[in-house]
């Protein structure tokens, strides 16, 4: 059974002695390291055993994180077709304990709830910070099988998984704040500050690296040198402690520009010899149709139209012009350092920018020949070649309210995020939010799920100008579970749901991808229908005059006086 409950400080203190510095043991780890992206671990010395939803979902997965590339275990998400609904993704492994026994702990990152099975021990209530979870595990001994499984609608990602008895180590807290970086020789006073600074906020002893010296050099506090072009990965490595994880986190620095030897850089081959728009058109007018250039260029020119910046996919398709009559098309680019866009207003139509990729002679069904710009991304905006702006993710995590069960966000919170994402924006993760039912659309008890609206305290602002009501979409019942009754909700029931936050195509704020947390039904349970002057309800149930304000329901219908 799925436990979401938080295990109490002094529970947790009891579990390892009352408190005592017992020493960090760890029994079992794995952050799948060893394995390359689309690997399926399996056997090996913990028996390591994954099933998918039969669309070889679960696998491991090579994700872009602050730090570096980071590999992690994909938990594919349940079938959800009728013909075969019960078929989860899991992962799960066998630990020969090798004498030990008692009480245990087990920790892990993940993107969502997966549901824990332990053979061999008793499971305890869990705690949950963010995306780490802590579950207890007590009376262990011989062998330990942990089962991880996904029964939501949504992939799961898993890493750090760690099985250990003692006092855990902190995080090392190391990060260099991004993944990659561009400077240009010879031109350090302004490119250096392009170049990441190490951010170790435990003050630890570390030693840092670059793999070519002939790029770059650093020292152990993370200063770097640049000594010609070429690229470099540079690491910072902490060995660990009795206090603080071992921790490697590592960026990839590129230098460009002039040689040492005093060789000038061919044009459109640097961002400072960027072509203009019309010698990139000139290149394309001597490609063959659909051909494009095996080299890539750094091209500048003004925004003159947007088609589209999806923050969703992280890209964005433009034209770009310089004053001459026509336009190259810049074909879904990434952001500024070929990292995915999330900042919807990244630029607009007079920006001027330069952008690095692949020119194209496109040609549709229909014989139209478009010139593009594609397989590449935006080097500058107006000269800046960074975005501090957080995206709709950090946004709202950093609200720090609907982290957990025991602290959701309002219904006016949810919808303050929401009004702010772009259209068809979604979060990856999910969030706790509480409220009142204010209207069902659809109990399915054939699809196993629920759509209903809980509405803000301010109901009565234009649409999308300020969303006004959150549509719960689809939720699954308590624990993730399918909905098998017909009156599973009422009017005026109170609720607490996990799920992602969107804005569906800019005409709905939604809640989707999630669950039923909780419920608490004091809903209107009977109301006289098919008469006019039936009495009149507020939301929490009671009987109302005509001389209520605000939000009623009347004859089982939800309205404004």
């Amino acid at each position: 059974m799925k436990k979401t409950l938080r295990f109490s400080l002094l529970a947790l203190l009891a579990l390892f002695g009352m408190g005592s510095a017992m020493a960090e043991d760890i029994i079992w780890q794995e952050d799948f390291s060893s394995y390359k992206a689309d690997d399926v671990p399996s056997g090996g010395t913990y028996n390591y055993v994954c099933t998918d939803n039969g669309t070889n979902l679960t696998k491991v997965y090579n994700a872009n994180n602050v730090g570096g590339t980071s590999p992690e275990l994909l938990i594919g998400k349940k079938n959800n077709k009728a013909t075969n609904p019960n078929v989860l993704g899991t992962f799960s492994a066998t630990i020969n304990l090798n004498g030990k026994s008692g009480n245990m702990a087990l920790s892990f990152k993940a993107n969502g709830i997966l549901t824990i099975e332990v053979i061999g021990g008793t499971l305890g209530d869990n705690t949950v910070t963010g995306n780490d979870y802590i579950y207890p595990i007590s009376n262990a001994s011989g062998t330990l099988t942990i089962k991880f499984t996904n029964n939501t609608s949504s992939n799961i990602r898993i890493d750090n998984i760690k099985l250990y008895q003692g006092t855990a180590k902190k995080p090392a807290g190391l990060s260099w704040g991004k993944v990659s970086a561009s400077v240009t020789l010879g031109n350090e006073d302004e490119s250096y500050k392009y170049i990441p600074t190490l951010q170790n906020e435990n003050q630890l002893n570390v030693t840092c690296t670059s793999s070519d010296t002939n790029v770059a050099t650093v020292t152990n506090s993370g200063e770097v040198t640049v000594v010609g072009v070429g690229e470099t990965v540079i690491t910072a490595s902490f060995a660990g402690n009795d206090e603080f994880e071992a921790a490697e986190v590592s960026y990839t620095l590129t230098v460009k520009g002039q040689q040492q030897g005093g060789d000038t850089p061919t044009a459109g081959q640097t961002p400072e010899t960027a072509i203009s728009v019309s010698e990139a058109l000139a290149i394309i007018n001597q490609l063959a149709d659909k051909a494009t250039t095996s080299e890539t260029y750094y091209v500048k020119g003004t925004v003159s139209s947007i088609k589209e910046i999806s923050v969703g996919y992280g890209n964005a398709t433009f034209d770009l012009g310089d004053g001459s009559t026509n336009n190259l098309t810049a074909y879904q680019l990434k952001g500024f350092n070929n990292e995915k866009i999330n900042n919807a207003n990244l630029f607009k139509v007079n920006d001027e920018l330069i952008v690095v990729g692949k020119l194209q002679k496109f040609v549709d069904n229909d014989g139209g020949i478009t010139p593009e710009i594609k397989s590449g991304y935006i080097y500058s905006v107006n000269g800046q070649t960074e975005d501090n702006t957080p995206s709709p993710e950090e946004t709202v995590k950093a609200g720090k309210v609907g982290l957990d069960a025991e602290n959701p966000m309002t219904v006016d919170q949810a919808l303050a995020y929401i009004n702010d994402f772009p259209a068809n924006y979604k979060t990856e993760g999910k969030y706790y939010v509480e409220g009142k039912v204010t209207a069902i659309e659809e109990i399915s008890t054939k699809n196993g799920n629920a759509t209903f609206t809980i509405a803000a305290s301010q109901i009565n602002a234009p649409r999308r100008a300020s969303f006004s009501e959150l549509v719960a979409y689809r939720l699954k019942g308590l624990e993730d579970q399918a909905i098998v009754e017909d009156d599973y909700l009422k009017v005026g029931d109170e609720v607490v749901v996990c799920a992602q936050l969107q804005n569906y195509k800019d005409e709905k704020a939604e809640l989707s991808g999630g669950y039923i947390y909780k419920k608490v039904t004091t809903g209107i349970q009977a109301i006289t229908v098919d008469d006019a002057k039936a009495p009149v309800y507020s939301l929490d149930g009671r009987r109302v005059d005509e001389s209520y304000h605000g939000v009623v329901i009347k004859n089982g219908k939800k309205y404004v006086k």
